[in-house]
């Protein structure tokens, strides 16, 4: 019924329900209405052609009786036209029609070009091994919001006029058409820095396709290059990184007038000399009053290494930042650099082990956030050959 199109698709359902019920509820009154006045006609002509008798009650009963089963088999059969319709339609739960739809390889196929056939196995054989494991991956979340919204529809008490995303450099296209979409709104404030764009597999590209393709009314775009956190120094040392990187046509942050110590920048032959590294230069910010360090790595894999190889060589107390971990108390903490976005510390060492940083979008990218996390005071300290961007 196309007044019902602009429903979620069991909602339109429901409607749709209601509308059939009461067209079948008016047609079986009428057909009630024909079956009694049928039975009416009939009993009237026993009444004037026969004389008051037993035979003639019997007679008029026997109609009663006729009319009657007659009116309850169409009020019976009403109930059962629509429940038998709208049996035949599966009713399962957002999740369910999800895993069906992207373990559907001809589905999946029918948004792809020809070339995309290893991608769409990959996804159709990953969903499956996902689904026996109950596992989902973040990149699932806001197709299954979107799908939800678009088959029961948003509980009423969620209304949103207006909403503030951060951090939105790793946002894709579709995270930002599903929020407005569901949300019902067209009123955005987004925040991001392409620079700390970690995620590029998903992101967008830059911020005018958003323009162009989510967001198609008036917007309004400023750039903010002015850094708050860091010192004029610290900031010089990670824009210089972004410069020796592939990366192009990315606005450079600029600092507060702030200066501070000059980063330091230093290489070490072999693990033990650089855990001696690491620990002295803890050991003197820790005498210079600084409250929060962190040693950033690379990866996570490097992030628990190092921890573990710190943890047997001091008796400092150093939390070790995971993916689960919703906050952290200790004063000194080791996490890879995808989990320090959006964090800051008063003194940063930015590390390297077995996972080196190469001359690339992503290892740039990285690299930039661990150092821009630093407030007052930066080292790079890594084992030599292990850092293309400070070889030299």
């Amino acid at each position: 019924h196309n007044s019902y199109t602009y429903l979620p698709y069991f909602k339109r359902i429901d409607q749709i329900r209601q509308y059939l019920e009461s067209k079948v509820k008016e047609a079986v009154s009428s057909r009630i209405t024909k079956v009694e006045n049928i039975y009416e006609h009939k009993m009237n002509r026993v009444r004037l052609r026969e004389a008051p008798s037993e035979e003639r009650r019997e007679k008029l009963k026997e109609l009663m009786k006729l009319r009657d089963e007659r009116i309850s088999e169409l009020k019976k059969s009403r109930k059962n036209l629509i429940r038998d319709y709208f049996r035949k339609m599966e009713y399962k739960d957002t999740l369910t029609y999800y895993l069906k739809m992207m373990t559907d390889e001809r589905f999946i196929s029918r948004f792809a070009d020809e070339k995309d056939r290893e991608t769409v196995q990959y996804v159709v054989e990953d969903t499956i091994r996902r689904a026996r494991s109950k596992e989902l991956e973040i990149e699932d979340l806001a197709p299954l919001a979107f799908l939800h919204s678009r088959l029961y529809g948003v509980d009423p008490s969620v209304r949103v006029k207006y909403v503030v995303i951060d951090e939105a450099q790793d946002f894709s296209d579709f995270q930002f058409y599903a929020l407005r979409n569901i949300l019902n709104t067209d009123r955005f404030t987004i925040l991001g820095d392409l620079s700390q764009g970690i995620h590029m597999y998903r992101s967008i590209p830059d911020w005018s396709y958003l323009q162009k393709h989510i967001f198609k009314e008036e917007t309004n775009y400023l750039t903010l290059l002015q850094s708050y956190r860091t010192t004029i120094e610290i900031m010089e040392a990670a824009n210089e990184v972004l410069t020796k990187s592939p990366i192009r046509n990315l606005t450079l942050a600029k600092p507060v007038v702030r200066h501070g110590r000059k980063p330091v920048i230093k290489a070490y032959m072999g693990e033990k000399n650089l855990i001696k590294g690491i620990l002295n230069t803890i050991d003197t910010w820790t005498e210079e009053g600084y409250t929060t360090v962190a040693v950033i790595t690379k990866t996570a894999e490097d992030a628990i290494y190092l921890h573990e190889a710190l943890e047997r060589s001091t008796d400092l107390d150093i939390g070790l930042i995971g993916e689960k971990a919703v906050h952290f108390t200790e004063r000194y903490v080791v996490l890879p650099a995808h989990l320090a976005k959006g964090l800051e510390f008063d003194a940063v060492i930015v590390s390297s082990f077995n996972d080196a940083y190469e001359i690339t979008e992503l290892d740039a990218k990285l690299l930039y956030v661990a150092m821009t996390r630093a407030m007052h005071r930066l080292s790079v300290l890594y084992i030599e050959g292990s850092n293309r961007y400070f070889e030299n």
